[in-house]
């Protein structure tokens, strides 16, 4: 991905999300109040949540800044607070990735602050608050209705999702490249591979998507060196790539 601002557009796959957040921008600029701004990312690792955040902080137009949990609740006393409020006193998008950390937290006072200070965020400011999540398993106080607005669904890539992924990554390789790395990749044949490995218990995801292009170029270019021979990327070697992978 070049250095350029990224928006929905540039986003891989996630097609039903990326129309929903897309409306919702759209309608940012006629009515701020009435949009949805509390908004709850979750999904299992890989998928897309935190890239589908940035980009739609900048499809909105606005600043986008992240929340350390870890950083923000310190283990002095009082300090988590403060450090909360200090992050939550902004305008922008507040991306507040891993919110399922919060049930780390056994204190009922540190876990009324945080439902508190987001309440407070929703009532007071005008930005959109996005918590992602590997899950869905968190405190009910967090569940509780009104609190977030919308909850989005980032699941594993479908077939189509996956070539979309995928077409996208190999031209993101030829804006890098030197020169044309590919030969004739048939991204139909390709996705309909890796679309096939994926399993329920092991399902294949975007980051997967983007391992399994590193690696075919990682084999090619150690082919390189060995031989000082050239070989152009071909579909089969993407193929041969796919049969290996397997998710740690």
């Amino acid at each position: 991905m070049s250095s350029k601002k990224i928006t929905l557009k540039d986003v891989g796959g996630c097609f039903e999300i990326k129309k929903q957040l897309e409306m919702i921008a759209e309608a940012r600029k006629l009515d701020n109040n009435q949009t949805p701004r509390m908004l709850y990312f979750y999904g299992i690792p890989g998928t897309g949540k935190s890239l589908t955040a940035k980009a739609f902080a900048n499809e909105c137009g606005l600043e986008f800044n992240h929340i350390d949990l870890g950083y923000t609740f310190s283990l002095w006393y009082g300090e988590g607070e403060q450090n909360l409020k200090k992050e939550l006193d902004q305008e922008g998008v507040i991306i507040l990735d891993e919110f399922e950390r919060i049930s780390q937290y056994n204190s009922t006072n540190l876990l009324n602050i945080i439902a508190e200070e987001i309440d407070n965020y929703k009532a007071n400011k005008k930005g959109i608050f996005i918590a992602t999540s590997n899950n869905l398993e968190i405190n009910p106080k967090f569940k509780k209705t009104g609190r977030f607005d919308m909850f989005f669904n980032f699941k594993e890539p479908d077939y189509p999702e996956i070539a979309d992924i995928f077409s996208r990554r190999l031209r993101d390789m030829q804006k890098q490249a030197e020169v044309q790395p590919y030969n004739g990749v048939n991204v139909s044949t390709i996705a309909k591979a890796i679309y096939r490995i994926s399993r329920p218990e092991s399902p294949i995801v975007g980051s997967d998507i983007v391992e399994i292009v590193r690696r075919t170029h990682e084999k090619k270019w150690n082919q390189y060196m060995k031989t000082g021979v050239f070989d152009k990327i071909k579909t089969d070697d993407f193929l041969k790539t796919v049969q290996e992978y397997n998710k740690v």
